[in-house]
């Protein structure tokens, strides 16, 4: 967005009052569920998007079918600094949801060193599709997200201690993985689209994928990666597309390059010091705000092939 426009947002306004609480806070709970924050009594506000349109005239529907009133509209900020105001309140808002879930993982993690077994798995799956779903409604990358994401990362790695097998997986027969469905998470981030793009690039041009909620049932003959306790998923200190790599023998330099820059901002360790994920990780968060995933996975085949062309050229440093 240029420096000199303002930012267009979408408004809902509504009234309500006359109507059951019980609808009042359904109302509420979708509100809550979209992302939308109010910036007065009855007035809602969203970052423009195709999506946020949709989901506000959706609600308008429900709103007037149930008897109230109900207007959607798309405006622009006053002035710049009304803009900033606006955005900061999201941040804050979504900063008090990543609090409220800090507190749950902070729990869990305390357990996970405890070793308390099977349960702590279905806890954190729970834990994991909340923070899912509060990022992507986290439009302005509230200052609580990289904590969030961190300590639900070192409950996976705290419940994921390899077995010696899984330090150094190897596929001996790679033709047993072409014509496949792979299957991963909703709301693919980086290693996600990363692993997908190396996937059809380099390991089964034919692949079809899926994105499934995690713990789905899979079919039989799916290839899952990215997900909990799977095969192709972080192993040790790598991340899924580091796993994929190594287990198909994927020798080019370029790739390693590639592999440096998802590992660093999928999980934040800073292991190699790679100064270009954030342009990178923020392009893709923007990106997933906006499409579904399978849109977001063909942008994303674009978007590395970009990457690897880059890198090829300057020399793969």
């Amino acid at each position: 967005m240029s420096e000199n426009r303002l930012r267009k947002w979408v408004l809902l306004t509504h009234q309500i009052a006359s109507l059951s609480s019980g609808f009042r806070v359904k109302v509420w709970r979708k509100l809550q569920g979209i992302g939308a924050i109010a910036v007065k009594n009855s007035a809602y506000v969203l970052p423009s998007s195709p999506a946020a349109l949709e989901d506000f005239q959706w609600l308008k529907q429900e709103i007037v079918d149930a008897g109230g009133e109900a207007t959607v509209f798309t405006a622009d900020a006053v002035s710049r600094a009304e803009d900033q105001e606006i955005i900061r309140a999201f941040q804050e808002a979504r900063d008090r949801d990543y609090v409220a879930l800090l507190e749950d993982l902070h729990v869990l993690e305390k357990a996970c060193t405890e070793g308390e077994g099977d349960p702590i798995k279905v806890d954190l799956k729970k834990l994991g599709r909340r923070l899912e779903a509060l990022v992507a409604i986290d439009f302005f990358e509230a200052p609580r997200r990289a904590e969030a994401l961190a300590a639900h990362r070192r409950c996976e790695e705290l419940l994921q201690k390899p077995k010696p097998s899984q330090e150094a997986v190897r596929v001996s027969k790679p033709a047993a993985y072409r014509k496949r469905r792979w299957v991963t998470r909703k709301r693919p981030h980086i290693d996600r689209l990363a692993s997908a793009w190396l996937i059809q690039r380099y390991i089964d041009p034919e692949a079809r994928f899926a994105f499934v909620e995690q713990g789905a049932k899979l079919r039989k003959g799916d290839v899952p990666f990215d997900m909990f306790e799977v095969e192709f998923g972080h192993h040790g200190d790598d991340c899924t597309f580091e796993v994929l790599i190594k287990a198909f023998g994927l020798g080019d330099p370029a790739l390693e390059v590639v592999a440096r820059i998802v590992h660093d901002a999928d999980l934040k360790d800073g292991k190699f010091g790679r100064r270009d994920v954030e342009g990178i990780e923020k392009a893709i968060r923007s990106l997933g705000s906006q499409l579904p995933d399978d849109r977001l996975l063909e942008v994303g085949m674009l978007l590395f092939d970009g990457l690897l062309e880059i890198v090829n050229q300057e020399g793969r440093r």
